[in-house]
């Protein structure tokens, strides 16, 4: 008797005013594959999540929809949500001139930055998307109120939303370049002669092969030689190459040799990414970090 009376409600009829009985509406339940995938690939579930999931046709064939999400329809609030921070999308030199006048100031734009985010992954259809976004953006980092990188930020969020599922190659040759890595990393300090070692040491410890790896001092020095000459522009923080501030001379890191002998040192640069990006060490380290939320629905 109680798990029949817990099925349904009492109601008041709007003709008699009278109360009557009526099961209440079925409330989805997801199996626990559903919950898993939907709590590591999603933003968890809701009611709604788990319908798109059943409509898609199961967990498989919506996991596999979601990896394209260009194809998957979103949802006129999720459309809106970017306009609802007009600020977000000025310019770097009028944000600039905005926080210099105390029109709008810097700390407001980490905030909408940070309000904007959430908001797309508590209400996009492209939940995939948005876990990997927010992935990258702590596997990459770069804060959202650092003293220059914020100038850049919402452009840096916009590339790894852009790549969020492409290969990590292209989002780590585009990270590593993007103005606001530079701006963080400081990269953007280094002269011919006097690379700052910043980004070339973070590169290899934080955002590829890690200390385990057993890179040397050396190797962190070699590391910004390469690295040098990326800069950004002193008048809208835009990145630019400026051969006169790379340093030459033969570099070597973990098994990368190259001559480093022209003043452009693009070329250089691109191929160490490369090679980093593809080593093995790093390929543990990335694994590592998405395992815990794939093994599960993928040993299934």
């Amino acid at each position: 008797m109680a798990a029949g009376l817990a099925a349904r409600v009492l109601s008041r009829s709007p003709m008699t005013g009278r109360y009557v009985v009526r099961a209440y509406d079925a409330t989805p339940v997801p199996t626990a594959r559903e919950l898993h995938l939907l709590n590591r690939f999603a933003g968890g579930y809701t009611p709604q999540s788990l319908r798109q999931l059943r409509k898609a046709g199961g967990y498989r064939k919506w996991f596999r929809s979601q990896l394209v999400p260009a194809k998957v329809p979103e949802n006129a609030l999720a459309r809106a949500l970017p306009t609802w921070y007009p600020a977000l999308a000025w310019s770097a030199l009028t944000k600039h001139e905005r926080n210099q006048s105390g029109v709008y100031q810097a700390w407001k734009h980490a905030r909408d930055l940070g309000n904007l985010s959430l908001l797309r992954r508590t209400h996009s259809e492209r939940q995939v998307l948005e876990q990997m976004t927010d992935f990258w953006s702590n596997h990459l980092h770069v804060p959202a109120n650092h003293d220059f990188a914020w100038l850049q930020r919402k452009s840096y969020d916009d590339l790894l939303r852009r790549y969020a599922l492409s290969s990590f190659e292209t989002l780590l040759l585009r990270a590593t370049l993007h103005p606001a890595m530079q701006l963080h990393l400081d990269n953007w300090r280094s002269e011919k002669g006097a690379p700052n070692e910043n980004h070339g040491r973070e590169l290899l410890e934080l955002h590829t092969v890690g200390r385990v790896a057993g890179y040397t001092e050396k190797m962190v020095k070699d590391s910004a030689t390469i690295l040098s000459g990326y800069t950004v522009t002193n008048t809208n923080w835009d990145a630019y190459y400026d051969p006169g501030r790379h340093t030459t001379g033969a570099v070597t890191v973990l098994g990368f040799k190259h001559a480093n002998g022209k003043a452009d040192g693009r070329e250089v640069t691109l191929a160490y990414l490369r090679y980093l990006a593809h080593h093995p060490a790093t390929a543990r380290r990335i694994a590592r970090k998405l395992a815990d939320g794939c093994f599960y629905f993928l040993s299934g």
